[in-house]
């Protein structure tokens, strides 16, 4: 149920009828468990855009106090697999 969620928030977003910020927050809560904290969608939203730029390798920096793997980035595809993002790419 949740993939098929996260397809619609992202073909609303296609159509433009919301942000992606908004789809993503709205996939955040409602397919995510446990729910990651909000300020995780600042780093989901630029995940995204580095992969629609085709840089899956692009460094994303964390919110401070954050550590992945005891480093304060994470590479986009990483968050896109870890928050199961792939309906917005």
């Amino acid at each position: 149920m949740g993939a098929m969620q996260a397809q619609g928030y992202a073909e609303a977003v296609a159509e433009g009828a919301v942000s992606l910020t908004s789809a993503i927050n709205a996939h955040r809560v409602s397919n995510l468990f446990p729910v990651p904290p909000a300020y995780m969608t600042t780093v989901m939203v630029e995940a995204v855009e580095a992969m629609q730029d085709e840089e899956p390798s692009r460094d994303i920096q964390l919110p401070e106090g954050v550590l992945y793997k005891g480093q304060t980035w994470v590479y986009a595809y990483e968050v896109i697999e870890a928050f199961r993002l792939g309906a917005f790419l």
